[in-house]
């Protein structure tokens, strides 16, 4: 009898099935915390500030509706400047670090390559400094007077240079995002060696026996494997690319003549400057809907390539 009774099963209460089931859910509480409080609530409230003319200090606003909005988009001529160079930051972050990252990755994949994990390290260690520590790195080696480039247009020609690559507006903007793709490069070429690694290596072996060279192989094995990769690469660098804000305000502060500045930058000096914290609500508004808007696109053009 006794036996029997240490066999009954004895059923779990309500209050023990809902706290099993609730365990799972324990673990995202502080992150999602951590969440509300430092992203979204801040997020709701520049778009509340956004419609009120405000200092940022005084305890008085004045609202003023979608005033903010409308002087942005059509009294704002540096607004569309800054609007502009983002578009041409995303354009030159897409072409350079991103692509060269997939050659680096392709180089590196190599079997018979030579010491390609010293350089893969070598190519990646940058990525991991400072932003702050590269734009000061970058503007010695920029500098006009004892600058390695100059030094070394000084060697090559054999004439004295003395050309400010940060104080041409020219030059300015092209010389700050070779500073941030020579920290960006090893991160997409980390991530895309990752995703080499899942292809099999029997599609190429096929691919060699029907006679296919390595750009065919590139062409139709490669980038169709790495899709899903180069999505997600594609949607951070446009993410990345209208936040950039720190390697440019160490380097050129927007500057010369307005040549480098950026939507982060403008946003910055309108409220810290000009003390117009609504209306630097307002920009950040509108490049939120921008980068939402730009990737939204892309990852629909993506699927529906997919799907044919």
């Amino acid at each position: 009898m006794d036996i029997e009774r240490t066999m009954i099963y004895e059923k779990p209460s309500r209050l023990q099935i809902l706290w099993r089931k609730s365990i799972p859910y324990h673990f995202i509480i502080i992150p999602l915390a951590f969440y509300l409080i430092f992203f979204f609530i801040p997020a709701i409230q520049s778009f509340y500030y956004s419609f009120f003319e405000w200092d940022g200090f005084s305890a008085e606003k004045l609202f003023v509706g979608l005033q903010n909005y409308v002087d942005l988009i059509t009294d704002d001529k540096l607004f569309i400047k800054a609007f502009t160079n983002n578009i041409y930051w995303t354009i030159g972050s897409l072409v350079l670090p991103l692509m060269l990252g997939l050659i680096l990755a392709v180089v590196f994949n190599s079997k018979g390559l030579i010491g390609r994990n010293f350089f893969r390290t070598s190519i990646f260690m940058p990525y991991v400094l400072s932003t702050i520590v590269v734009a000061l790195l970058w503007s010695e080696i920029y500098n006009p007077q004892n600058g390695i480039i100059n030094k070394l247009i000084e060697v090559f020609t054999g004439e004295p240079s003395r050309f400010a690559f940060l104080g041409n507006p020219k030059t300015a903007l092209i010389s700050v995002l070779i500073a941030a793709t020579w920290q960006a490069v090893g991160f997409y070429m980390v991530i895309f060696y990752a995703g080499l690694q899942t292809i099999p290596e029997e599609l190429y072996e096929v691919a060699d026996i029907e006679g296919a060279n390595p750009i065919q192989s590139f062409y139709y094995i490669t980038l169709p494997m790495l899709r899903e990769v180069t999505t997600v690469m594609v949607v951070i660098t446009i993410i990345g690319s209208f936040k950039v804000f720190d390697i440019i305000y160490t380097m050129t502060q927007g500057g010369p003549i307005y040549a480098t500045e950026v939507t982060a930058t403008r946003m910055i000096s309108e409220a810290f400057s000009h003390n117009r914290f609504g209306y630097a609500a307002a920009y950040s508004c509108v490049m939120f809907l921008v980068i939402a808007t730009l990737s939204f696109i892309y990852l629909r053009l993506n699927r529906r390539r997919v799907g044919e």
